[in-house]
C-alpha cells in the first residue's frame, strides 16, 4: 500500500494579481513507499518571477536517483543535473534496464545553454518497446540561435511482445546514428 510521508514548508509573496514574485519550497520525503517501492528525497526550490535562483533536489526511487543543483533563468546561472538509474525495473510502469544522464542547463529561457550526456542499456519501455542501447550527447551554446551539437546512437529497437509461436520478434531497427551540428 502507498505510504507517502512529506514534510513541506512553503513561503511566498502573493501579489494581488499576477504570478508570485518570490516563492520558496523546502521538502523532505522520509521513509516512504510508492506502489511498494521505497521512495525518499529532499529539496529546496526558490522562484523569483521567471528565475529559479536556487534549486537543490535529491530523489531516490528504489535505488534510482535524480539530483539537481544550481540556478536557472539569468545569464550566469547553471543548473547541474544527474540521473543514475541502475535498476529501472524496480520503479515499475513497464520499465527495465539501466540508464543514466548527466549535464547542465544554464542561461535564460530566451537564451539557454547547456549540455547533456545520456546512455541506456537493455531498456524496456512502456508500450512493450525494447532498446538494447542508446547513447547521446547534446550541446547548446549561446541560446537557440547559437552553436549546437547532437550525437545520438541507437541499437536494436523492437517490440518485447512475442510472436504467436513464442519466438522473439525481429528488430525494427538494428542500429542508427544521428549527428547534427550548426
Amino acid at each position: 500500500s502507498p505510504r507517502l510521508n512529506l514534510d513541506l514548508d512553503a513561503r511566498g509573496d502573493l501579489p494581488a494579481q499576477g504570478l508570485p514574485q518570490a516563492v520558496a519550497l523546502d521538502f523532505t520525503i522520509p521513509d516512504s513507499r510508492l506502489d511498494g517501492r521505497p521512495l525518499r528525497g529532499q529539496g529546496r526550490l526558490r522562484l523569483e518571477g521567471l528565475r529559479l535562483p536556487e534549486a537543490k533536489i535529491d530523489l531516490d526511487v528504489a535505488g534510482n536517483t535524480l539530483v539537481a543543483e544550481g540556478a536557472f533563468g539569468a545569464p550566469g546561472d547553471s543548473l547541474a543535473l544527474r540521473m543514475d538509474a541502475p535498476a529501472l525495473a524496480a520503479i515499475g510502469f513497464g520499465l527495465g534496464g539501466r540508464a543514466g544522464a548527466e549535464g547542465r542547463i544554464g542561461g535564460t529561457l530566451e537564451a539557454p545553454n547547456g549540455r547533456l550526456d545520456l546512455f541506456g542499456e537493455n531498456l524496456a519501455l512502456p508500450g512493450d518497446l525494447r532498446l538494447a542501447g542508446v547513447n547521446g550527447r547534446v550541446r547548446l551554446d549561446s541560446g537557440i540561435d547559437g552553436p549546437f551539437e547532437l550525437v545520438l546512437g541507437l541499437s536494436r529497437l523492437g517490440s518485447r511482445a512475442r510472436a504467436a509461436d513464442g519466438a522473439a520478434q525481429p528488430d525494427w531497427l538494428a542500429s542508427a546514428r544521428v549527428e547534427a551540428s550548426g
